[in-house]
């Protein structure tokens, strides 16, 4: 397969030949952007222009590339520049309850207020490790720099840790390749959202599969209970690059949460603009929790005003792809190689994806648009323009942290075998996730119309597919799910982003019994369980125990009879167990009459 480097040069070669073009009247004022919408409540009236910079260099086939994008402050008319509001002051904005970084991006406490969590409560006992690549030899000092500066303690050796890929102190080479400030928004990430937790991170020797593989091993052997992964590579769906055959185990730990960034490449990792379509691994993997990318704005009293798919690419690409920077967008698309598991296969709305019974990356999402960002502390100087102090960075790479720190708050896997479930397991009528409806992460960003070098959208075989509104022939399809946010799941945020901790933590059957009106001493009377059921799609009851209140040993069956044999009130209790290893209990009291004796 080629290398992402060979492959944006692909694209830089379609955009000189001009086979993209101007948009479609409807989409080219989608493309102009709406600059008061970012940062919405928090900003001033200033309008200021930036664009986002990949801190990680292109990587060779087989090796992964981080996704944290750097916010880079740029002059009106840069191509490719988006128009945003700076957020107000420190001074301005704490009188209205919001803060402000001192980079000019969002804080733990605008994360914290948006997402409805305390991060000050939980955490206790929870080690949330981090993965990445090469070594940062400033880290421990730049994180103590970031305590510092919000009130926190210094950090100590046992509440964070810097580990090489074989669970020593002997770490890999300083980092030349962007993977510091990676490092460092990962562990920024999670102290500002989990005070209490233990934090480990795991330095990769390299950024091969291998390398951070075994690093993700190594994480489980130090006892994390949490572990992010802000990394990617496209699947490798070219039969001279088979699939590590190992991948699969290094990423499937049960009772441990794995969190892994969709990438920032948009839909099938459109941005390269290649016929090779595919969404990007680790977050195919059938046990991964993966962590898709929005925008999030907040009100001046720094709640969520609103969420949207993160995308900076469609019409804005177009002048990125020709400078070698595309903006990004978060990470989508149908696995070409993994099956979807029980809980996401079933789950409503899947259907509307068009992925057959192939795996979606996103589970869940959380804030990754650079242009608002997250303040970070970074003084390794690992490429030009890095390492001055203070920067705003977004991309996935800050959504996958998000989640982990906010998994570790609720107390963990609860011993849920496999936590992915967890989400879907409040997927229902009630789902307590704030429901991402708005954009969608491929070229026309959820726009109705649009071409693609004067034709139909994915006609042009050079560019691959770009979005799912028509197939590879250019024929119109309905099953837009896969690239359009819509009520409820969908492809580019899965379920939503996260309102609160209760979506972390694992549902139960509801157990639900059916008894007689009238039950007597010596007589048979009979209970149903039947009417029990299960709140994860694609999970069944597999278990029904019954207990008498009487002293009489347990029954078992969805259906059970029992005789008592004395009068009185007794509880009955019902505990069914499902598919995913949980269990539900109910009661009901039953007044046994004694029967009467034939005269």
């Amino acid at each position: 397969m080629a290398s992402q480097s060979s492959r944006r040069l692909r694209a830089l070669a379609v955009v000189a030949a001009g086979s993209l073009v101007a948009l479609s009247a409807t989409t080219a004022v989608a493309a102009a952007g709406n600059p008061a919408t970012t940062g919405s409540g928090t900003s001033t009236s200033t309008t200021e222009y930036a664009i986002g910079v990949p801190e990680c260099t292109a990587p060779a086939p087989g090796d992964a590339q981080c996704f944290a994008m750097r916010r880079v402050v740029v002059s009106k008319g840069t191509f490719g520049a988006r128009a945003f509001h700076p957020l107000a002051s420190s001074a301005a904005a704490s009188s209205n309850g919001v803060t402000r970084g001192p980079g000019g991006g969002y804080t733990p406490a605008d994360l914290a207020s948006a997402y409805g969590i305390n991060p000050a409560s939980g955490g206790t006992g929870q080690t949330v490790a981090l993965v990445d690549a090469f070594n940062d030899p400033n880290i421990t000092l730049n994180l103590n720099s970031f305590d510092s500066h919000y009130g926190l303690p210094a950090e100590t050796a046992s509440s964070f840790r810097v580990v090489g890929q074989t669970g020593t102190s002997t770490l890999p080479a300083n980092d030349t390749t962007g993977w510091s400030t990676e490092e460092s928004l990962d562990v920024d990430t999670v102290r500002g959202l989990c005070h209490h937790c233990k934090i480990i991170l795991v330095e990769a020797n390299s950024q091969s599969q291998t390398d951070l593989g075994l690093s993700v091993n190594e994480a489980v052997k130090l006892g994390a209970t949490e572990i992010s992964n802000s990394y990617g590579y496209p699947e490798q769906n070219d039969p001279s690059q088979p699939t590590d055959p190992n991948e699969i185990a290094d990423y499937t730990h049960p009772g441990v949460v794995m969190t892994v960034s969709t990438g920032d490449d948009g839909w099938y990792d459109y941005d390269f603009i290649d016929a090779i379509n595919s969404p990007d691994q680790p977050s195919t993997l059938p046990g991964v929790i993966g962590v898709g990318g929005t925008t999030l704005n907040l009100t001046p009293a720094g709640r969520r005003a609103s969420e949207t798919v993160w995308n900076d690419n469609g019409p804005y690409d177009v002048n990125e792809q020709g400078f070698g920077a595309a903006l990004g967008a978060t990470g989508g698309g149908c696995s070409t190689l993994y099956t979807a598991p029980a809980w996401q296969h079933h789950v409503a709305g899947y259907g509307s994806l068009g992925c057959a019974t192939m795996r979606s990356p996103a589970d869940i999402s959380a804030d990754a648009d650079y242009l608002t960002g997250y303040d970070i502390y970074d003084t390794f100087a690992d490429h030009a323009g890095d390492g001055g102090g203070w920067e705003t960075i977004g991309g996935t790479s800050l959504a996958s942290p998000i989640i982990a720190a906010m998994w570790a708050l609720a107390g963990g896997a609860h011993g849920m075998a496999h936590p992915a479930a967890t989400l879907y397991g409040h997927s229902g009528a009630h789902s307590p996730f704030y429901d991402v409806t708005v954009g969608g992460n491929s070229w026309c960003e959820a726009q109705a119309v649009c071409q693609l070098g004067g034709s139909t959208l994915n006609s042009n075989g050079a560019a691959g597919l770009v979005d799912c509104a028509t197939n590879a022939a250019g024929v119109s399809l309905s099953d837009t799910g896969q690239c359009d946010a819509e009520p409820g799941y969908d492809g580019p945020t899965g379920l939503g982003a996260p309102n609160g901790l209760s979506e972390f933590r694992p549902a139960t059957p509801t157990a639900r019994i059916s008894a007689p009106a009238h039950v007597l001493t010596r007589k048979t009377a009979k209970f149903s369980g039947a009417k029990s059921s299960d709140p994860y799609p694609g999970g069944e009851i597999t278990k029904y125990t019954w207990s008498w209140g009487d002293g009489s040993k347990p029954s078992t069956g969805a259906k059970a009879s029992h005789r008592f044999t004395k009068a009185g009130k007794h509880t009955v209790r019902l505990t069914v167990s499902d598919s995913y290893g949980q269990t539900g209990t109910t009661t009901t009291k039953v007044t046994v009459k004694n029967k009467k004796k034939k005269k």
